[in-house]
């Protein structure tokens, strides 16, 4: 093989190993970089072998810039493929932390906006503690206050009702355990309970709900409105 043929050779790796370096850096199109890597590396393989006894310069150079530009492109996929999950991930756990947040100590966005219900505290009242003396079933009692964003009449016993709230004690093979509620646990807001909320008014209230045994936790769920059961928020309640 003449001297020019086997220069061709290097040459050719040079220039597929050159195209396939500068579009190396580009999504997609470095798909194609990566084949033309491949191409630039076998010419610069071949040109190496032909001119074991010559110069190899130019395959040396071919190769190099072959090899360099596939381990480009290998680099920038999962460079971009990473910054695509993060981007998917941080998405993802705002979603889920929108929808499923805890309850307690939380604004509770629910009936479209319409009200608000943030959870403050709660007790396991036996029977014979507290408001609970006259009772014969363990009750867990929840403090919570309500605020009413709308014109509409809103009194904090309907709020807690409308809004769709789920207590269930897991503890029947067979059914659904939902709690019956209870009596009012706390007596200074007899009267406050039924009362209308001002619009952007707060008032606080309690409400209670019979256990069925009193080691179950019970899991009490927040869904968006009546018509919409997406779960807003929901937390699991220790009763022992």
């Amino acid at each position: 093989m003449k001297q020019d043929e086997r220069k061709v050779l290097g040459i050719l790796a040079i220039v597929f190993g050159g195209i396939s370096l500068l579009l190396s850096w580009i999504p997609i199109i470095n798909n194609i970089a990566f084949i033309f890597g491949i191409i630039g590396l076998v010419f610069g393989i071949i040109s190496l072998f032909i001119n074991r006894k010559n110069k190899k310069i130019l395959a040396i150079i071919g190769t190099s810039l072959s090899v360099v530009s596939m381990i480009i492109v290998l680099g920038t996929q999962a460079t971009y493929s990473k910054a695509i999950d993060k981007a998917a991930g941080v998405t993802t756990t705002k979603s889920s932390n929108t929808k499923t947040s805890k309850i307690m100590n939380t604004d509770i966005d629910l009936n479209n906006g319409n009200q608000t219900i943030k959870v403050t505290d709660y007790k396991i009242l036996k029977p014979g503690e507290g408001n609970n003396k006259y009772g014969d079933k363990t009750l867990i009692a929840f403090w919570y206050t309500t605020t009413n964003h709308s014109d509409k009449e809103l009194d904090p016993m309907s709020a807690w009702i409308s809004s769709n709230i789920k207590v269930v004690q897991d503890n029947d093979k067979d059914k659904v355990n939902t709690l019956n509620v209870g009596i009012l646990p706390d007596e200074k807001f007899v009267d406050s309970q039924s009362q209308k909320i001002k619009k952007d008014g707060t008032v606080e209230n309690a409400v209670s709900y019979e256990l069925t045994d009193d080691s179950t936790p019970v899991k009490v769920t927040f869904e968006k409105s009546i018509t919409n059961n997406t779960v807003v928020a929901e937390q699991t309640f220790d009763v022992k």
